[in-house]
């Protein structure tokens, strides 16, 4: 007998898999400091990470079965932190 799959991500959630099985959010903040009232305010930057993961309708359990698509790997999110980082240069007060 075949146990039903069903194709779960944040665009259709199932209550029996945990919603961090299929979608991730990481905060980046650059905080300024030491231009008195001409520091700027911290630069907040989000991004979420989804991907679709296959899982049992009647138990919630992530099937092994069926590949799942990945978040992003770890290299990925390396350079990824990079370029949030570099792009947050762009927005630092020059000296004149």
């Amino acid at each position: 007998m075949k146990m039903p799959i069903i194709r779960v991500d944040a665009d259709h959630p199932n209550e029996l898999v945990d919603p961090s099985a299929y979608s991730h959010q990481i905060n980046f903040v650059v905080k300024y400091d030491g231009a008195g009232e001409l520091t700027p305010k911290d630069n907040v930057q989000t991004i979420d990470f989804k991907r679709t993961v296959t899982a049992s309708p009647i138990t919630g359990k992530r099937s092994s079965k069926m590949a799942s698509t990945p978040l992003l790997s770890n290299q990925i999110k390396n350079h990824l932190a990079m370029w949030l980082f570099l792009s947050c240069l762009d927005t630092m007060p020059t000296r004149r």
